[in-house]
């Protein structure tokens, strides 16, 4: 390996801990990183910066207080997570939201004809 490009590329403890603190005492840096990070992997389009990145107290779509923090090794329900209003878009100004880690996994591939669907199914049981 090239010496030269493994001191440029490598991120030491001192780094890491950086980062950590970073992201426990600011969460919208936190998800900006995460997003980003996601977006060039599947070249998806982004222009967003932390501005963009409000976190309510309560998530808009199921009412959960939003709590910062993990679970064991996954975020927590009530997690704050970026939601996309329209997919396709891409993470862009004026297209992002935060709601509930919950409620973006439900939103994440089901149609409006599925959830009507498990919605009756629910209702039937009741």
């Amino acid at each position: 390996m090239n010496k030269a490009r493994y001191r440029r590329n490598y991120k030491g403890p001192k780094e890491k801990i950086r980062r950590a603190i970073l992201a426990k005492n600011m969460p919208e840096k936190k998800i900006l990183w995460g997003i980003k990070s996601k977006c060039k992997k599947l070249n998806i389009p982004f222009n967003i910066d932390e501005s963009d990145i409000v976190i309510p107290e309560i998530c808009p779509v199921l009412g959960l207080k939003l709590q910062h923090g993990h679970g064991l090794n996954h975020p927590l329900d009530s997690s704050p997570s970026l939601d996309r209003k329209i997919p396709c878009l891409g993470y862009v100004k004026g297209n992002v939201r935060v709601i509930s880690h919950r409620a973006n996994l439900l939103k994440s591939n089901a149609t409006i004809e599925e959830l009507t669907l498990v919605l009756e199914d629910l209702k039937k049981l009741r």
